[in-house]
């Protein structure tokens, strides 16, 4: 009898235990995936508006090769807040402003998400201004409510100050106002 009661049991414990190991490798994976590849940012404030708005979560991702002008990224500024920017100036580009608009090498850039005017504000930088080989010119697309490279405390951001770039937006704030 004894043998008949562990014997009818015996399968259920393994399958238990499969399945929890099997639950605890899936969690793994998901920590691991969050940890390396993908990272998750909530959007506070007006900075990027009209691209993005307060309370957008936004998902970027952290391996990317390289950077291209209008990617938005997520970036450390030197306060260690995180926020979402625009790169416009890449390394060895002359970052320039001229009657409200954005000067990139000479050329004027078209820039239909921007809100405001392009203007520089009152830093250390001097305009025309060319980037060196490791920092990239962020600007927030809302340009009258934005910290980013114009400003004195910011600067141009080095790459390794670059978190990663946006993959997907979630529009968080529709859900839960």
């Amino acid at each position: 009898m004894k043998k008949r009661i562990l014997g009818r049991y015996d399968g259920k414990k393994r399958s238990w235990f499969r399945q929890f190991k099997e639950f605890l490798a899936l969690l793994l994976l998901i920590v691991l995936l969050f940890q390396l590849v993908v990272g998750v940012f909530f959007v506070k404030g007006d900075s990027m508006y009209p691209t993005l708005d307060d309370g957008e979560l936004a998902l970027y991702l952290r391996i990317v090769p390289e950077y291209h002008r209008g990617d938005i990224v997520s970036v450390r500024l030197p306060s260690g807040e995180q926020y979402v920017k625009r790169i416009v100036g890449l390394p060895g580009d002359e970052v320039d402003f001229k009657d409200g608009r954005l000067f990139i090498n000479g050329e004027p850039q078209d820039e239909p998400y921007a809100n405001g005017e392009s203007a520089p504000e009152g830093n250390n930088l001097t305009y025309p201004c060319t980037l060196t080989a490791d920092r990239y010119f962020v600007l927030g697309d809302n340009r009258n409510h934005s910290v980013d490279s114009r400003h004195p405390l910011v600067g141009p951001i080095p790459v390794e100050d670059i978190m990663g770039k946006e993959m997907i937006r979630i529009p968080f704030g529709e859900w839960f106002p």
